[in-house]
Parts: structure tokens; C-alpha cells; sequence
């Protein structure tokens, strides 16, 4: 009900903004923070005349790792054991097109791009119970080259594959005895494919 709900929400708006193209995809993403080192998730694009795209992508993972559950100043009773976490993120951007080889049936676009995240990270002992969460996010910017067919057999679907890389930049002071994973995220990186429908 969620998606049916963003999917009737992105129709909407892409009439009242007179958008051309409604994307939607899936992703494999990586990055640097050990929390989020491979996450996955959806992605829900709007394509305008103008060579503008705004993007929305949701990435999440979860998993087990060997680490302590606390999180900033580690006390002394808190020492290293097996941890659940879980981690998400929202990632909104705005990004340029540019047709690297026009006047053909598919396109090679170039989009550089800037944007924000905003996640959450939670890690809880299995033997101790004892966990710590963080919500924080980072302005960013990047790029991708994508190889998109903005129609199938003369129907108005077509597709798309990417690769896309960005790099992050944490605002305002580091509090150094809190817990701020945020903070490591300096990278991501993913590969991605989706399907579009032209107006």
C-alpha cells in the first residue's frame, strides 16, 4: 500500500509539474561506512523537458558484525560482543542531463548531481541487550552515466541502467563523545536499473 500510495503521489505530481518521465528502479549500493557497506533499495526519479532530474532513493541493510554496543565514550563494562544492526537511508538530489550521443533510438546521459541523505543507524548486543542509535545525514554531491531507452517497441515504458558515485560532507561541529556514525560516511556507489513511463 506504501508504493501504490509514492507511485499515485508521483503521478500526481508529475502532471502538475508537466514532467516527461516517471523512473523507478532498484539498486545494489556500497560505501564506507561498515554499517552500510552493502545496502539496497529502490529509487523513484522525475524526468522533466528541461534537463533536469529529481531523484529519491531509499537504501537499507542489516546484519551481524563483532563490535562494542556502545557508542561514543566506551565504558569499561561494555566491552566488544556480536551486534544486530540496521541501517537506512533517504537520499534526495537534483541532478543535470546531459546527452552525450544524440540524435539516436537510446541515450547516454551524463548527470552530474547534488543532493542530501538523511538515516538512521541502530546496534544492539544479542547477549547484552545494550544498543545505541544515531539519526543524522550529509549534503553531497556526484555524478552518474546512464544508458537509458526511453521507449520499448513504441510503447510508452522504456528502461534504464546506471552507475553512480558520490561523495559527502557532514555539517556542523563533531561532537567527539558522541555516537555519530554519519560522520564515516564519506562515499557511495551503486548500480542500478529501473524502469520509466513517458507522459
Amino acid at each position: 500500500m506504501r508504493t501504490l500510495r509514492m507511485l499515485l503521489l508521483a503521478f500526481a505530481l508529475c502532471d502538475t509539474l508537466d514532467a516527461q518521465v516517471l523512473g523507478v528502479g532498484y539498486q545494489k549500493v556500497q560505501s564506507d561506512q561498515i554499517d552500510m557497506r552493502d545496502m539496497s533499495g529502490a529509487g523513484l526519479r522525475i524526468r522533466f523537458g528541461r534537463p533536469i532530474d529529481v531523484r529519491y532513493d531509499y537504501y537499507s541493510a542489516s546484519g551481524q558484525r563483532f563490535d562494542t554496543p556502545c557508542g561514543g565514550f566506551i565504558p569499561p563494562d561494555c566491552g566488544p560482543e556480536v551486534m544486530d544492526y540496521s541501517s537506512y537511508l533517504h537520499s534526495f538530489s537534483i541532478a543535470g542531463r546531459i546527452d552525450a550521443l544524440p540524435g539516436r533510438p537510446f541515450h547516454v546521459y551524463l548527470l552530474p548531481e547534488a543532493g542530501m541523505v538523511l538515516g538512521k543507524i541502530t546496534k544492539r548486543g544479542v547477549a547484552s541487550g545494550k544498543g545505541a542509535s544515531s539519526t543524522g545525514g550529509a549534503l553531497g554531491v556526484g555524478g552518474a552515466v546512464e544508458l537509458s531507452a526511453a521507449s520499448f517497441k513504441n510503447t510508452p515504458l522504456g528502461g534504464w541502467i546506471a552507475l553512480r558515485y558520490r561523495r559527502f560532507f557532514a555539517p556542523g561541529p563533531e561532537a567527539l563523545d558522541a555516537y555519530e556514525p554519519h560522520r564515516d560516511l564519506n562515499w557511495i556507489r551503486s548500480a542500478e536499473l529501473g524502469l520509466v513511463f513517458s507522459f
